[in-house]
């Protein structure tokens, strides 16, 4: 599955991108990340009051059903989501 990742917002307002599969992770990790991605599907996500000075990570999901798009703060990432954010943000560069 592709997903690709913008972070913006934050105290720098700084625009960094990444995209990978997840099919480069590791088979567990991968298997924690699907899950975490799953229980995102049907969620609605909205950003709390004062999001403006957190850093913004909008993912972007290619599902066989069609994109998935979900807009998160620091707050709001899943466990599950965590290893997968923390890899994408090691591949970003400015957007």
């Amino acid at each position: 599955m592709h997903v690709s990742l913008t972070i913006s917002g934050g105290y720098t307002g700084q625009r960094l991108g990444a995209a990978m599969d997840t099919d480069d992770l590791a088979p567990a990790l991968a298997a924690e990340v699907l899950g975490a991605l799953e229980g995102l599907a049907g969620a609605v996500q909205s950003l709390p009051s004062g999001a403006a000075t957190q850093p913004r990570y909008r993912l972007a999901v290619s599902r066989p059903a069609g994109p998935q798009i979900v807009e998160l703060t620091e707050a709001q990432i899943p466990h599950g989501l965590r290893p997968l954010i923390e890899e994408l943000r090691r591949r970003a560069h400015p957007a």
